[in-house]
């Protein structure tokens, strides 16, 4: 794959009941990587001092393929918001738990 985020095929892994759980240590729920696709659903997020999601390099994410759904998060920050931008727009679904 190397720099070409775009290349074919890529992996879009569907996640469902999901339980990550952050700690004295813990810094960010789930990083997602350059060119990431990812559905995940009935999941948990919480207790993650950074963030609960993070997406990175946004100017090489799809625009679509990122689906959190049916969630809740409880964290210091649900969503990164670095010198890149808040990642909360990067991500569709609907019935997720903000809190």
């Amino acid at each position: 794959r190397g720099s070409d985020n775009a290349a074919t095929p890529t992996s879009h892994p569907i996640l469902s009941n999901v339980t990550l759980i952050g700690g004295e240590d813990g810094d960010t729920g789930m990083v997602l990587r350059a060119g990431t696709e990812i559905e995940v659903y009935n999941s948990i997020i919480l207790n993650w001092l950074d963030a609960g999601v993070d997406v990175d390099d946004k100017d090489n994410t799809p625009n679509t393929g990122l689906t959190i759904e049916s969630s809740l998060f409880s964290n210091i920050a649900n969503f990164e918001d670095d010198s890149d931008g808040s990642d909360e727009g990067l991500i569709s679904g609907n019935n997720n738990v903000l809190e």
